[in-house]
């Protein structure tokens, strides 16, 4: 067709609607809507067209690429594009029109992709146990006859592949000894059960990097509350003990990964809990931070 239904078009002076093909890939641009098979020029994806009419389910549209005065128009079916500015012709064009969906099921459209070295968050849970030494040594071995004794607990860990962490977890400490009372550094048992019991709630945040091949290195801090219970044979209820304490802690380690999604780690850890011990044996030794160093292995489930 010649530049005869372009001066019709400039004579009704309608609007320019600019069509843009809403499907990937090369369209055809026909010479005649009734005979489909003649093909008059090819397009890509991203083509901006000149409609100046249509007829039926066809958009007339001005071919690119030809030099003025003489310019040529074609047919291009009106679910293949989209009207992207302009007054759509008379007979009720539709505005804008689905892509098609190939085979397979899947649409045509462009989708959007996540921004380059975007970080992906994943989340972990882990298992844990091990031994502490608590800071006040000699009030605990004078009650439980030891310093220290095993650790454990689990928690939940929200990691994004940039390295950054944070987690939150309780633990547990639980041991029985006996009652003492100290005088000028001498301890006195005095037969009466007693039974200790810590829960940590922690949470923290820490960096994790590469330290090998298969090692991953990990620093972080933390806090929370210890809870602290201790109870006795025969004691009036007053006698005993049920308080909570503000808990500080860094941590550091290293992860190897055992198989598919399920990693193991060995961390070391110091707490301090600061002026949480009182009464007669703290006092005589000079002792009140509940805190201490721990040695735990973890077990972590998750990517």
């Amino acid at each position: 067709r010649t530049t005869e239904a372009l001066k019709r078009f400039q004579e009704e002076a309608l609007d320019v609607v600019r069509l843009e093909p809403s499907r990937i890939g090369a369209l055809h641009l026909l010479a005649n809507s009734v005979h489909p098979a003649s093909v008059h020029r090819v397009v890509s994806e991203g083509t901006v067209l000149e409609s100046v009419g249509e007829q039926g389910n066809w958009f007339e549209v001005v071919i690119p690429g030809g030099s003025q005065p003489r310019r040529t128009t074609g047919f291009i079916a009106k679910t293949r594009v989209e009207v992207i500015s302009g007054t759509a012709p008379a007979g009720g064009a539709s505005q804008t029109a689905r892509p098609e969906t190939p085979r397979g099921g899947r649409s045509s459209q462009t989708r959007p992709q996540p921004r380059p070295g975007a970080a992906t968050p994943t989340v972990r849970i882990f298992g844990e146990a091990g031994y502490g030494r608590f800071a006040a040594r000699q009030t605990f071995d004078a009650v439980l006859g030891s310093p220290g004794g095993p650790w454990f607990g689990g928690g939940v860990m929200y990691q994004r592949r940039s390295g950054l962490f944070v987690q939150g977890g309780v633990e547990h400490f639980g041991a029985t000894g006996e009652r003492v009372f100290v005088l000028d550094g001498a301890v006195y048992p005095l037969g009466i059960a007693d039974t200790v019991s810590l829960t940590p709630v922690m949470a923290g945040v820490g960096f994790r990097s590469r330290a090998g091949r298969r090692l991953s290195a990990y620093v972080g801090a933390g806090a929370g509350v210890y809870l602290l219970r201790e109870t006795s044979e025969f004691a009036d209820p007053a006698d005993n003990v049920k308080q909570t304490n503000g808990a500080y802690r860094g941590f550091a380690g290293v992860e190897f990964p055992l198989a598919r999604h399920v990693a193991a780690a060995l961390e070391v850890q110091y707490t301090t809990v600061p002026d949480a011990l009182t009464g007669n044996t703290a006092d005589a030794f000079d002792e009140h931070d509940l805190g201490g160093a721990q040695v735990k292995v973890k077990l972590l489930f998750g990517r």
